[in-house]
């Protein structure tokens, strides 16, 4: 959807739609050097942005700001524009145009208005004069992508078409990469690599902060006690608690591995070890033997890539003292087994703002690490404003946190050192795997092959897997 046809809200704050409108006329007029009037207290005549169309300086146009709650009706009147235009009939040098842009709703009455004034005022020789509401001025930042870029990332990107081209391109992705209809992979389903069955041991004893959620990293026992606790845990413990097993399921990036390891905190609480499996395409798993009294929860995150027997069969034997908790990926909107726990993506988003809020002075810090533009000064963004912009825009929980931490800005950087190091396609064709497969493992061969696929050679393709090793070693 073009950016022009979605519901875009206006900026809250009277001062970030004043940002907004110097930036959006700078480039309207083309005029790099158009100046925001004055500062804060002196008298502006009826203008808060002027500046040269075509960076003439013959000739000067006049920008008035007003900020409107749309929420409760709040609309701009004939008098009141009547009132700015006096005030500006003040304003040196002498105005060529002069606008009123506002955040309320187009109005075909002050339209009018605007239109017979300019009629009489330039007979007079007076400046002319146009009402924008907020349609129109959604209407110009759709012509300048970097302004839609700057205050709206969120919107600046259409995923659903980007998921559209994806799906495309995973049908030309070689066949043991696709999924069928039931989330699993057509002709080799189960990876033969790294088939060793490892039960390691999961500590809650270190604590992280939310940078790591705002930088896009996996989360993990470290980030269960920070992260806002889901509505689903409680669903989870009572499960595990009932029948000893649980299956959770969610989209890419719902936020489902912390909300298990949320759940899996609980259990440690009550005396509970916890093991997690290191790799959940090993065929041969069993739940070890626990000594006499000891209670363990098993936890195995991207289970929709173990074969369903193995599931089941470890399924079958747990019991009050060794539980199972499985973690899948899934199709949004995909039919989940009787009894497993679909994650709701956008209840969680909503439960992740209100508690962000809540704990402002630790979020602030963590964001202003990952933005520097967050802050509480002149010239940067006040932390509200990006959570409302994070909240009203985010449809999963990743989203949420890419908005909160600016990483738009980290994700134009990335791209672009990608494209310098000639890993630009490596990291696409990884990506559309990743997407196509559920994450499964990937060998350096099944990165090369579907490369090659499409007429790169294998010299670039192991070159751009070596840099974006080294690039990201984290993963």
């Amino acid at each position: 959807m073009e950016f022009r046809a979605k519901q875009i809200a206006p900026p809250k704050s009277w001062e970030r739609f004043e940002d907004l409108c110097h930036a959006l006329f700078k480039k309207v007029w083309d005029d790099p050097i158009a100046q925001k009037e004055g500062r804060r207290g002196q008298p502006q005549h009826g203008v808060d942005i002027v500046g040269s169309p075509n960076s003439e300086r013959g000739c000067f146009q006049g920008v008035q700001c007003k900020g409107k709650d749309a929420n409760f009706g709040a609309s701009a009147s004939r008098v009141e524009i009547l009132a700015e235009i006096a005030k500006a009939e003040h304003f040196s040098p002498t105005l060529r145009h002069w606008i009123f842009a506002t955040t309320a709703p187009v109005d075909g009455k002050l339209q009018k208005v605007a239109r017979e004034l300019s009629l009489a005022r330039s007979k007079l020789g007076l400046f002319t004069v146009s009402v924008l509401g907020w349609e129109e001025i959604q209407a110009l930042m759709a012509e300048v992508p970097s302004i839609v870029e700057e205050f709206y990332p969120e919107a600046a990107f259409d995923l659903p078409s980007i998921l559209r081209e994806l799906r495309e391109v995973v049908q030309k992705v070689p066949n043991q990469y696709i999924l069928n209809e039931t989330g699993s992979a057509t002709s080799r389903p189960y990876s033969t690599h790294h088939s060793d069955a490892v039960w390691q041991a999961v500590s809650f004893d270190e604590h992280r902060d939310l940078g790591p959620a705002l930088m896009g990293r996996s989360l993990g026992p470290a980030d269960a006690a920070v992260c806002p606790k889901l509505h689903e845990v409680n669903a989870l413990v009572s499960q595990l608690q009932t029948a000893f097993s649980a299956r959770i399921f969610g989209v890419p990036g719902a936020g489902k591995s912390v909300c298990a390891y949320q759940a899996a905190l609980r259990l440690s609480e009550q005396g509970f070890s916890i093991k997690r499996l290191v790799n959940p395409e090993a065929r041969d798993v069993n739940l070890e033997r626990q000594i006499l009294s000891e209670r363990i929860l098993y936890l195995i995150d991207d289970a929709h890539l173990m074969a369903p027997l193995v599931l089941n069969q470890l399924e079958d034997f747990a019991n009050a003292n060794a539980q199972l908790l499985s973690i899948h990926s899934a199709a949004e909107n995909q039919c989940v087994a009787r009894g497993a726990i679909f994650l709701d993506h956008e209840r969680a988003v909503k439960t992740i703002a209100k508690d962000l809020r809540a704990n402002r002075a630790s979020t602030l810090e963590a964001v202003r690490r990952a933005d520097n533009q967050v802050g509480e000064h002149m010239m940067e963004s006040s932390l509200d404003h990006r959570i409302d912009e994070a909240e009203t825009h985010a449809k999963f929980p990743w989203q949420f946190c890419f908005i909160l931490g600016g990483g738009w800005r980290r994700a134009k950087h990335a791209a672009d050192a990608a494209k310098m190091a000639k890993a630009d396609f490596v990291l696409a064709a990884l990506s559309i795997r990743q997407i196509a497969s559920r994450d499964a493992i990937a060998s350096e061969d099944d990165v090369i092959a579907l490369c090659q696929a499409h007429g790169l050679n294998r010299s670039v393709v192991t070159s751009g897997i070596a840099w974006l090793a080294r690039e990201c070693p984290h993963r």
